[in-house]
């Protein structure tokens, strides 16, 4: 697991490194499941790669390990987030609205009975946000106070105009993946 971007995206390029080291876990992983009875491996790479100019870099060197890796959309990824949530009993059915929050990107996602009612994917991850207001080790509280109205203006510019009028569900889910 972990976030590409996360000191490997500098630029708009992901960092060699970074690319090496989620190839060698990518790989790794892979052959963990093989040896448990899987048959077959498949890897995504989410808004790092997306938006990095060398995403081909990254996909070479999942090649190189035998794990077929795939750059998917913020729709994919909110899609496959959906599946994950409805795999686990307590959200398998019924009204719920989701918010996932990765590196570089968020998701927000309201399911109707058949489809979607809302489903976008924000530019705004943990690990962007941590770029782009780089707090010291110990977070000042004008450092603090920058990232909560970077989180107000998302929600206020954003997320309210997005929902529009629409009465969110009673249960609401998060999800992510730590960096």
């Amino acid at each position: 697991g972990g976030v590409l971007g996360c000191g490997g995206l500098d630029a708009g390029k992901l960092g060699p490194e970074g690319v090496a080291q989620r190839a060698c876990v990518g790989g790794r992983f892979a052959g963990k499941a093989r040896r448990m009875g899987g048959v077959e491996g498949k890897a995504v790479a989410t808004s790092a790669a997306r938006e990095a100019r060398n995403g081909m870099d990254l996909i070479e060197a999942f090649r190189e390990v035998n794990v077929p890796l795939t750059i998917i959309e913020g729709d994919r990824e909110a899609e496959l987030v959906l599946r994950g949530v409805r795999s686990h009993s307590d959200f398998s059915d019924g009204p719920l609205a989701i918010i996932d929050v990765g590196g570089g990107s968020t998701e927000l996602l309201v399911p109707a009975e058949t489809g979607l009612r809302v489903q976008h994917s924000f530019p705004l991850g943990t690990v962007r946000l941590l770029e782009q207001h780089r707090p010291s080790a110990l977070p000042t509280a004008q450092a603090r106070a920058k990232v909560i109205e970077a989180l107000d203006q998302l929600l206020d510019v954003q997320v309210t105009p997005l929902l529009g009028m629409l009465a969110l569900p009673g249960l609401k889910v998060g999800a992510g993946v730590p960096p």
